[in-house]
């Protein structure tokens, strides 16, 4: 690791060598242990981490530290920050607008060479401990069909690049049953973006290797795509009895236009035996949506338990102070956690409700932050209504609260941390994570094969309900 860090920040010094430092020696000291203390004082996730993911923060930034000695470029160390927001592996622990100075400039500077000098890119999925091409392109006049492994990536098998190189990207999720991080996008990192060459290596179906040695900016060829967006919308599949609702992201704009669209359906709601919410690849936004959503559904009310911790460190703060409990549990004090909430929530009929009697299915996979809470609730009780079907995330999910905001002290960088862990019905440490479904649906190339031969798009019914294995998981529940 400490080879790829080296090798990372000779480039970023000599790309950008005409930016001389501003910064003392310790300066960068300061604001990189302010930075990393921070975080450790503040997200409860870096503890837990250590003992569900065999992951240790504290050691992996006291690795990126023994780099400032060798840093003689603004855009060095501001990457270096970047690497330390990465460690957390939270999307929610991250830099957020910079307001002008050092911190802005640095931030201007990485963002256009990120996006002007790296175009390379792969269309992955990650299942059964493998990385698979879901699309058949061309790299240097050689068809890489669907199916086909990336068994390396820049000279390491690609888990061992995944795994050293957690520090380059945030994101990381972790696979129980084959014991390591995973990362669908892992192409564009830190320690690729400053490259002008990778190499990448494909073990086709049939078996055949094939590696190849390209610059950064080749983009490979897709064979035929399909222009489809996958947008919110409700519809009504009136043969199946299915009322279906895809919503894209947790978006507020969404509210009055699903409120409409399910109110519409409510003078055929004794035709329509399930009910269908597709959050896949939500990236989350505000709870109110799932909240309302649910509550426009609904017959009766639904509760479910709600526990939500912070560290020591943050419990002082102002706004926790008063909520502020001790807890007996044996988990929480293991981590020295105190408890900011311990009730009982529940989810009610709106007035607007079309007061479903059936099951409603939430579809889940890749989502994150509110949309991983709507998927939390709905795993909360398996004797309610609400039906989680879909893949785990790897990743911690839960009702939280909404990030704290800090600014280092010299280069003035403005970063959040998510200060919340939701420690509901939690045994064992990796119960913190939240990341539950009830009904599992497994990985399978195939499904990705189909999608790309046939001449159905992937949003239309008809392929739905023939080929999606979520919603056919949904139809034979």
């Amino acid at each position: 690791m400490i080879r790829t860090i080296l090798f990372f920040l000779a480039i970023v010094q000599i790309t950008f060598g005409q930016q001389n430092l501003t910064l003392s020696k310790n300066q960068m000291y300061a604001d990189f242990d302010t930075l990393v203390k921070q975080i450790y004082q503040t997200s409860p996730q870096v503890q837990v981490k250590k003992d569900v993911l065999y992951y240790d923060f504290l050691k992996e930034t006291g690795v990126l530290r023994k780099r400032i000695d060798t840093i003689s470029y603004n855009l060095s160390f501001y990457t270096l920050l970047l690497g330390v927001l990465n460690s957390s592996q939270d999307y929610h622990t991250s830099t957020i607008d910079q307001e002008g100075g050092w911190a802005e400039e640095q931030d201007n500077e990485y963002w256009k060479w990120r996006n002007s000098k790296f175009k390379f890119s792969l269309p992955i999925a990650y299942g059964n401990g493998r990385y698979y091409t879901t699309m058949p392109f061309v790299i240097e006049n050689d068809t890489i069909p669907i199916g086909s492994n990336v068994t390396k990536y820049n000279g390491k098998n690609i888990d061992d690049y995944v795994r050293r190189n957690a520090w380059a990207r945030n994101g990381f999720s972790y696979d129980f049953e084959n014991k390591k991080f995973y990362l669908e996008n892992f192409c564009k990192n830190l320690e690729s973006i400053f490259r002008d060459s990778l190499e990448v290596s494909f073990v086709l179906p049939d078996g055949k290797v094939k590696e190849f040695g390209l610059s950064a900016l080749y983009a490979p060829k897709y064979l035929r795509t399909k222009k489809y967006i996958d947008s919110t919308r409700v519809e009504l599949w009136e043969n199946e009895k299915i009322l279906y609702i895809r919503l894209s992201e947790m978006n507020p704009k969404y509210k009055e236009y699903l409120k409409s669209k399910i109110s519409a359906a409510k003078t055929k709601i004794n035709n329509i035996d399930k009910i269908i919410i597709d959050i896949r690849n939500n990236p989350g936004g505000n709870d109110n949506v799932w909240i309302d959503l649910y509550s426009d559904l609904l017959d009766t009310t639904i509760t479910y338990d709600l526990k939500l911790a912070v560290t020591k460190q943050t419990s002082k703060r102002d706004e926790f102070k008063l909520k502020r409990q001790t807890n007996n549990d044996n988990l929480i004090k293991k981590y020295g956690f105190y408890t900011i909430e311990d009730k009982i929530e529940t989810l009610e009929p709106s007035d607007s409700s079309i007061h479903f009697k059936g099951k409603i299915y939430i579809l889940s996979e890749n989502v994150y932050s509110s949309a991983g809470s709507a998927v939390s609730v709905a795993s909360a009780n398996i004797n309610d209504r609400l039906i989680s079907v879909g893949r785990y995330t790897g990743q911690f999910l839960g009702i939280g609260v909404p990030p704290l905001k800090f600014e280092l002290p010299h280069t003035k960088l403005k970063y959040q941390v998510a200060p919340s862990i939701e420690i509901t019905n939690t045994v064992l440490p990796k119960d913190l994570m939240q990341d539950k479904i009830e009904i599992f649906v497994p990985f399978d190339i195939e499904y990705f094969k189909v999608k790309f031969e046939s001449e159905l798009l992937p949003t239309d019914k008809d392929f739905l309900l023939k080929y999606d294995p979520f919603i056919k998981s949904v139809i034979n529940h």
